[in-house]
């Protein structure tokens, strides 16, 4: 995979806005333009886009839902994480008017949701602006995506674009914060399971985001009913498709979910899923 390196500034307060994100603005506003794939960035009025943590995903603090509401998890973690987040980029150097941050990302493109797709920095870049770079672990050793999962304050969230070498780094990395109970793995319950009594439980409830998007989609559609009889049923017609790392195997993300009662689980650890899409 080859990145982008984009200079620029990353908005603060409020660096952690939903799942992993943060805002920034790049040196030259049409810098974005150099960005391949289908998808575009969608900026503010600012000239800021979203960016996504490629690889690690941060608890979700304001997840839209069909009726226009918006749900949360515990918003605990998410503060640790956009703290964490900025410490990393911004090292010794002083804040920017207005209140801003310098850095840098390292970016694949944009996603169906119009977020920037990358690793973030701070420090001097490994390539002047608007070059494009091969993902090594040197790019991976220098970005808060990777500080994130070593704290324990992101879950691992890998796709098929993520080269091996980094992913195995990366996981290596998320494993090695839960066994020692670091961050938000001290009340995960993704593996052990979490009970689900309706849509309001969920922002108690510490779970890999992958999963609690999925069943906040599925509750919101159920209207009252807060049976997850038909939730594996749900997740099988989404037909998200996930490889498994450890044995190379395929199967449907519904066939990784144990529902027994209003209790669900995740069969696998997450960093030893590959989905097709995020």
């Amino acid at each position: 995979m080859v990145l982008l390196v984009l200079e620029g500034t990353f908005r603060v307060p409020g660096a952690i806005a939903e799942g992993g994100t943060v805002r920034f603005a790049p040196d030259t506003p049409d810098a974005w333009e150099q960005l391949e794939g289908p998808h575009q960035v969608t900026l503010d009025a600012d000239g800021h886009a979203c960016v996504r943590l490629y690889g690690a995903d941060t608890l979700e603090t304001d997840f839209p839902t069909r009726t226009g509401a918006s749900v949360h998890q515990p918003s605990e973690f998410a503060d640790f994480a956009g703290t964490a987040l900025m410490r990393r980029v911004r090292g010794n150097t002083e804040l920017v008017q207005p209140l801003g941050v310098r850095g840098h990302v390292l970016t694949r493109g944009a996603d169906a949701h119009g977020r920037c797709v990358a690793f973030v920095g701070g420090g001097p870049t490994p390539a002047p602006s608007g070059t494009r770079i091969p993902d090594t672990d040197a790019v991976l050793q220098q970005s808060a995506n990777l500080t994130l999962l070593e704290l324990g304050l992101a879950y691992p969230a890998f796709d098929r674009g993520l080269g091996p070498g980094i992913r195995a780094d990366m996981a290596h990395a998320a494993a090695s914060a839960r066994e020692q109970g670091l961050g938000l793995w001290r009340k995960d319950v993704t593996a052990t399971g979490a009970q689900i009594t309706g849509l309001d439980s969920l922002a108690d409830i510490v779970v890999m985001p992958a999963l609690f998007r999925r069943l906040v989609d599925f509750l919101t559609r159920s209207g009252p009913e807060t049976s997850l009889a038909g939730f594996r049923e749900d997740l099988r017609q989404r037909h998200d498709q996930v490889t498994l790392i450890s044995t190379g195997a395929q199967a449907g993300f519904d066939m990784l979910v144990s529902v027994s009662g209003q209790t669900v689980r995740l069969l696998r650890p997450p960093e030893d899923l590959v989905f097709d899409q995020p």
